[in-house]
């Protein structure tokens, strides 16, 4: 009876150890990963030529910030405008540190007469993006920004994933 006890209680603190060693795994697997805040700071005009901040808000370093590609994209994800140049002026960035992107684009509206413009509705902005860790792991990025409006500045955090 004594012996079923102890057994009882090894395999509890046993069950308690895997569990405590989970958690830890899942809190240090996700400190490996990078994570970013992305926002506009501004454009001129109709997302005309924006002009990017990009956040490094996770406790490591990065390296060889690549840009990817960037475009607007209507719902059924047709290409609406690309980014045809882009440039990112530090690709390296320290925790907390932040970096301007500036993405060459035509502005998102159509001119229908001289002073009346025709405006995208319900459109995604997505910027794909790469960077090394401090280890030199390569992890891949999709940021996207949901403009409800083109006619409309949308100040709003990018939903950024990792994708790879």
């Amino acid at each position: 009876e004594k012996n079923d006890e102890i057994n009882k209680l090894q395999l509890e603190m046993q069950k308690k150890s895997m569990e405590l060693a989970e958690k830890q795994y899942v809190q240090e697997t996700e400190a490996i990963v990078p994570k970013f805040e992305l926002s506009i700071s501004s454009y001129s005009g109709h997302y005309l030529n924006p002009r990017l901040v990009l956040r490094n808000v996770s406790s490591m370093l990065i390296s060889e910030l690549t840009f990817i590609s960037s475009s607007v994209r209507d719902m059924q994800g047709n290409i609406v405008r690309k980014v045809t140049n882009h440039r990112i002026k530090k690709r390296s960035l320290s925790p907390d540190g932040e970096t301007i992107i500036e993405f060459e684009m035509l502005n998102l509206s159509k001119r229908i007469s001289n002073r009346e413009y025709q405006f995208y509705e319900n459109v995604e902005f997505v910027f794909e993006f790469s960077c090394e860790d401090e280890k030199y792991n390569k992890h891949y990025f999709r940021a996207v920004l949901n403009i409800p409006n083109t006619k409309d500045f949308v100040g709003d955090h990018w939903k950024v994933e990792k994708v790879g």
